[in-house]
């Protein structure tokens, strides 16, 4: 059984858009109608991303700092003037730098805390009432298995997103009267600069081996469930794809 999306005039906004899972995702979107915008910090990833996609749907790519509520707030402020709503936004943007806690700077924490969680109220802020007022949008962010684990050095990136559901989950009570979802999306660990920037050869192995590595392509279907109709019933919960990889590698 083949799982299909039309996503014709459709807007779909994806901060971290350039890369891994989000880049991945943009190119599924295009290919079944959407209008994407993919927003990096690293402008030109984005720009390359929106000449890669090909299908029925438009892209764009453009720069954004998602720490940056000023600049966040400016490019939502653009994509609404421009497009005249957002029907979908998925926050795929984040940074995982490994420190112990005793050598990690005040900046760096802060900034791993701006990328990676302040970015969503950033983003909520700046888009969430035009959903509102056309009482349609749907909202996902991004969890981790370290959220519950957490890992050596890995601080600043579990806690963020241990924090992610937490937001998410109150922002889908505050929105489901309105008609407006957000949910939380939990893709495992998967072959992306994510996973192998941060995670020595050793690490990678032991991840392979005891918790199961998928590709950004398997994670996809599941990020367009999240935002379609098909899940029209479905907010302030959490999409677990971790327990399906932690049983394939066991088997293994």
């Amino acid at each position: 059984m083949n799982a299909e999306f039309d996503f014709a005039g459709e807007v779909v906004v994806v901060p971290g858009g350039g890369s891994g899972i989000g880049a991945g995702f943009c190119k599924g979107c295009v290919a079944a109608g959407a209008t994407v915008i993919a927003a990096d910090i690293d402008g030109e990833a984005a720009h390359r991303i929106s000449q890669e996609a090909e299908g029925p749907g438009e892209i764009e790519g453009a720069e954004l700092d998602v720490g940056s509520p000023e600049d966040v707030e400016a490019f939502f402020r653009d994509v609404l003037d421009r497009h005249g709503k957002v029907d979908a936004l998925v926050q795929s943007a984040a940074v995982q730098p490994r420190k112990p806690v005793v050598e990690m700077s005040r900046e760096e924490w802060l900034r791993v805390v701006d990328v990676n969680l302040n970015s969503a109220f950033y983003a909520a802020q700046a888009v969430v009432p035009s959903m509102m007022e056309r009482r349609k949008g749907s909202i996902v962010t991004f969890t981790s298995g370290l959220a519950k684990t957490g890992w050596y050095g890995a601080s600043a990136y579990a806690t963020t997103k241990a924090a992610l559901v937490a937001f998410t989950k109150s922002l889908a009570q505050e929105l489901v009267s309105y008609n407006v979802r957000a949910n939380v999306f939990a893709p495992g660990v998967t072959d992306s600069p994510l996973f192998t920037g941060p995670n020595t050869e050793e690490e990678q192995e032991y991840f392979r081996q005891q918790k199961g590595v998928g590709t950004v392509e398997d994670v996809v279907d599941l990020l367009m469930f999240l935002i379609s109709d098909a899940s029209a019933t479905l907010t302030g919960s959490v999409l677990d794809r971790e327990i399906i990889l932690s049983k394939a590698a066991q088997k293994t």
